[in-house]
């Protein structure tokens, strides 16, 4: 990467850009939510439909409550500022009703709209926290708590809760923290066309879990065995220095929390007003959202 990029306080801040999982008790600056606000509504959405709702949660006593519901990480609980972002379907249907219009758009559809905009609203959201010096994570275990968390916030139908983002000042122990190592560029980005021989990407996935253990990033966080094998007897045989960024994410992806977690995030989408069916899908004539793109 040239030097002229760099020199870009924008760029630099997106460059240095690291979760932060610990917070001081200090409360946000003046000002800062309000700025915050006002990034998130710049962002580019599909076709201008805006079909996100986000709760700005200030109270410790409800981020707890949270907390509970999304994996009992407790940065939710103790940042100064936890960003609920929700998929909103209500808006739209109500306002189409109110016009006399028979109301024929996709949830599925909209669903997948509103994630990628509520995505790209709290990446600004984080941007522009991390340049005044604060620190963020995002939280998607918000999903995992849908239908308990929009009681919390007292919610409509049809609009559900679905990422956070954990805003305030970091702890000491945070402060210096490096970026996260990253899988290499050549296995992410292509020219054209996809073009990665297999090979190639095994060798390339090999140098990055041994960039992973150097660097020591999953001791103390390593998925017990248990998780994946419940009931087994056996001993994990995986040693120390071979537990890597392939070894964590085939554990995270075969653990057995997802024989329920999956099931519970359809329930809790249905019950919360939405209609996922395969007959709620329509074929109509007319502007698609991909056609009109993003403002």
């Amino acid at each position: 990467m040239s030097d002229v990029s760099l020199e870009n306080e924008v760029i630099r801040t997106m460059l240095a850009q690291r979760s932060v999982r610990a917070f001081t008790d200090e409360p946000l600056p003046d000002g800062v939510a309000a700025v915050l606000k006002e990034v998130m509504r710049r962002g580019p959405t599909s076709s201008a439909l805006q079909t996100y709702t986000f709760v700005f949660v200030h109270n410790r006593a409800t981020r707890a409550a949270i907390r509970t519901w999304c994996g009992n990480q407790r940065w939710v609980e103790e940042c100064a500022l936890l960003i609920v972002a929700c998929s909103d379907h209500r808006r739209v249907e109500d306002i189409t009703v109110a016009r006399g219009y028979p109301y024929r758009a996709s949830d599925f559809r909209i669903l997948i709209s509103s994630v990628e905009d509520l995505t790209i609203a709290l990446t600004n959201a984080a941007l522009a926290a991390q340049s005044f010096g604060l620190g963020t994570v995002m939280i998607g275990g918000i999903a995992n708590g849908a239908r308990e968390i929009s009681g919390l916030l007292n919610l409509p139908q049809r609009v559900v809760p679905l990422l956070g983002l954990c805003v305030g000042v970091p702890a000491p122990s945070q402060r210096s923290l490096e970026a996260r190592p990253r899988i290499p560029t050549e296995l992410a980005f292509h020219e054209d066309v996809y073009d990665l021989r297999a090979d190639r990407e095994a060798e390339l996935l090999a140098d990055h879990d041994r960039v992973v253990i150097e660097r020591g990033y999953y001791d103390g966080r390593r998925i017990d065995w248990d998780e994946v094998h419940a009931f087994s007897n056996t001993t994990d045989p995986v040693e120390y220095d071979a537990y890597g960024w392939t070894e964590h994410t085939a554990r995270k992806q075969a653990r057995t929390w997802w024989m329920s977690a999956g099931p519970k995030l359809l329930f809790d989408l249905q019950e919360l007003g939405l209609r996922l069916g395969l007959e709620e899908a329509t074929v109509g004539g007319g502007t698609t959202e991909a056609e009109e793109g993003r403002t």
